[in-house]
């Protein structure tokens, strides 16, 4: 068996939790960004979790992108929380680089089996994952063609409607240099030049820039625009006029972490542990539409549930992993760039 933190072996969880010290406080302090996720993994994890192992979790929201929060926390040893759930790749390396994430130390565990290795690191676990792709409405395009390619996305001959893009350098220039021919695996270091040239072709065909994905669902429901690029999680594909394509998708992952130097260390690793188990993570889709990081989940999902999630091996055989070490190294020359394009 391996150990863990204190001496802490591998288990299943209410065996692991019956070896901790019985004074021991069984909280974990957890920050989530509440909403639709608090909901989820409230029912798939938080729950069932206290139940089996005594643990209780106390979840906190906090700003999409809590890192000077957590940097805070940790140097000055004031922890307020002792773990964090979505956080993205972006801010994740940036708490690395501040070294204020705990080292989970368990990449070779059993329970991450079903996880592929490009969703984890030494200091994370997927938490789940998220994908940029195209979503059309359907009726805008009486011929029955719709755009499927970045492409087709930017062939304002072939298709003449509407569109928008999102207010943000990122996934937008990655599309931008997509749509001229360069291939997922060339992108990075993104060619600026060639991408700020293409978005110059597509620009009188944008009617919007959108800056929230709720703006970005509105601006497509309402018909203002016929296109544009989102998350997939934001279309109501309930709606049948709504399509989406997957083809060269942009996913990224949302994490889980442990704030270094926590006391409650080995509690957030018996928790890591939990929410990999593949049943539990088909639970939250219920609730989320974000991708279930282990590719076990699929066993226990609908059908019709599974077809729309960005992990479903399909679709995620048709994109690719979103450069985020590039934009933790570029983003703030690259963002002043594209708001001085906008502006002109």
């Amino acid at each position: 068996m391996k150990v863990f933190g204190a001496g802490v072996a591998f288990s299943a969880p209410n065996t692991l939790a019956a070896t901790l010290p019985k004074d021991m406080d069984r909280t974990i302090v957890l920050r989530d960004p509440g909403g639709v996720f608090r909901t989820a993994w409230q029912e798939a994890f938080y729950t069932p979790f206290e139940q089996e192992t005594g643990i209780r979790i106390i979840p906190i929201t906090s700003a999409a992108e809590p890192t000077a929060q957590i940097i805070m926390m940790v140097e000055g040893k004031n922890y307020l929380w002792d773990m964090a759930g979505a956080l993205t790749e972006q801010a994740l390396n940036m708490l690395v680089r501040h070294d204020t994430i705990e080292p989970h130390g368990l990449l070779e565990d059993p329970a991450l089996s079903g996880i592929p290795k490009t969703f984890c690191t030494a200091h994370s676990i997927a938490s789940d994952i998220y994908s940029t792709v195209m979503a059309v409405d359907k009726s805008a395009f009486p011929q029955g063609a719709l755009p499927v390619t970045w492409g087709d996305f930017w062939d304002r001959h072939r298709f003449p409607q509407w569109r928008s893009l999102r207010k943000d350098p990122s996934d937008t220039l990655e599309a931008a240099l997509l749509a001229d021919g360069v291939k997922p695996s060339e992108l990075y270091p993104l060619d600026l030049n060639r991408a700020f040239a293409s978005l110059e072709k597509i620009r009188p065909a944008i009617a919007a820039w959108w800056s929230s994905a709720a703006q970005a669902r509105n601006l497509l429901e309402s018909g203002e625009v016929d296109m544009l690029t989102t998350w997939s999680t934001r279309i109501n594909l309930e709606n049948r006029n709504l399509a989406v394509s997957w083809e060269q998708n942009m996913w990224g992952v949302d994490s889980w972490a442990i704030l270094k130097g926590t006391p409650k260390a080995d509690l957030c690793r018996i928790f890591l542990k939990y929410v990999c188990d593949p049943k539990r993570q088909a639970v939250w889709t219920k609730w989320l539409r974000n991708g279930p990081p282990n590719a076990e989940a699929y066993r226990y999902i609908p059908a019709q549930t599974a077809s729309i999630l960005p992990t479903y091996p399909p679709h995620l055989e048709k994109g690719f992993h979103a450069d985020a070490q590039y934009w933790t190294d570029n983003r703030e020359t690259v963002l002043e760039r594209f708001n001085e394009w906008l502006l002109q």
